[in-house]
């Protein structure tokens, strides 16, 4: 793998967390499919288009990219995780016909080739990026005129799943999500929730060179 710009979330998606969601990636890909629809929508993907699909987790994303991109379009998953990735890798081989492949590396920094891709997507991805600069790679991968889809969870305050999660507090005080050193509390602050605010993502945009 190429260097690394967040090695705290290596070492998780890495460790416990990667191994966990790839043991129940079906599990997890339940709760996060009904975002599926939305962001292919958004991405309005076309057969022919040349896609990575940025922390791909376990690849149902990426699968479904290159199934919208065939027959002449490709899907690349780019994620820090290895045993989801292995998990993806599995999942593609047994999904049929579509090219795609995956890779192991951190978005912000990895190498993408330069306008090779059509469009970006990411489902949850993204909202772990340290750095904004991470933006202005994948603003590169893209040819002009490129687009991107990106998915990412709210701020703390509007954040569901981490406000069902802290009604957890009371019962488990000091209780921390395993990895990511935030306690159960709505408003516990969190590279997950990091680009929740519209103003905070277009300035990030903004700065990468993405209008």
């Amino acid at each position: 793998m190429h260097p690394l710009a967040n090695t705290a979330q290596a070492e998780a998606w890495n460790g416990y967390e990667g191994s966990h969601w790839a043991a129940h990636h079906d599990r997890w890909d339940a709760v996060n499919a009904g975002f599926d629809q939305p962001l292919l929508d958004a991405a309005a993907i076309e057969a022919g288009d040349h896609v990575p699909d940025i922390g791909c987790g376990a690849g149902a994303t990426t699968r479904l990219a290159a199934r919208a991109a065939a027959p002449h379009g490709s899907a690349l998953g780019l994620d820090l995780s290895g045993p989801m990735l292995r998990r993806a890798r599995a999942g593609a081989e047994s999904a049929g016909p579509g090219d795609i492949r995956f890779e192991q590396g951190d978005a912000q920094v990895h190498p993408l080739p330069r306008a090779a891709f059509d469009l970006a997507i990411s489902r949850f991805g993204v909202m772990f990026f340290t750095d904004p600069a991470g933006f202005a790679d994948i603003a590169a991968a893209l040819r002009p005129g490129g687009r991107v889809a990106l998915l990412c969870a709210a701020e703390p305050e509007g954040y569901q799943w981490l406000s069902a999660l802290a009604t957890l507090h009371d019962l488990l005080p000091g209780l921390r999500l395993r990895g990511t050193g935030w306690p159960l509390t709505a408003t516990a602050p969190d590279a997950a929730c990091s680009l929740g605010h519209a103003v905070k993502r277009a300035a990030s945009l903004r700065r990468a060179g993405g209008g």
